[in-house]
């Protein structure tokens, strides 16, 4: 879908994405809008970093990010990556696969660490199965 902008009470087309006929110069819906500023060169200081890559140091953060927390959804908005850009990049780096199973498996101990770390759950808070009842010799039995 194209993006439509309010400008100046009117709505325009946004001229990266309008059709060539609209780009011509003198069409009159493309008639008053500026012009998009020219494109910097990458090595310029000022030029923002292409987050729609992985990078060595995105991954590695993406690593760290998911051992602590152990959520894949959360390690990838960290680093600025989709959730869905992880699991690509999982399946066609198979190094980067090692890690992140290293890196669950330590989120794992973590959480398990930190749940044998309190006290006893209570029978019916646990998630463990309720033990069966014994109905020979119940309250209320005449025996």
């Amino acid at each position: 879908m194209t993006p439509v902008y309010l400008s100046r009470g009117r709505l325009a087309i946004a001229r990266a994405h309008a059709p060539a006929f609209l780009q011509r110069r003198g069409y009159g819906l493309m008639r008053g809008m500026q012009q998009p500023p020219p494109p910097q060169s990458p090595h310029s200081a000022s030029a923002r970093p292409d987050n729609s890559r992985w990078t060595g140091d995105k991954a590695a953060e993406f690593i760290k990010v998911l051992a602590s927390c152990g959520m894949v959804a959360r390690a990838a908005r960290s680093v600025g990556m989709s959730r869905q850009a992880a699991y690509r990049l999982r399946a066609r780096a198979p190094q980067f696969a090692f890690l992140w199973d290293e890196a669950v498996k330590v989120a794992a101990a973590r959480k398990a660490a930190a749940r044998r770390g309190r006290g006893p759950v209570h029978p019916l808070l646990s998630r463990a199965p309720y033990p069966p009842e014994d109905r020979r010799d119940g309250p209320g039995r005449d025996g």
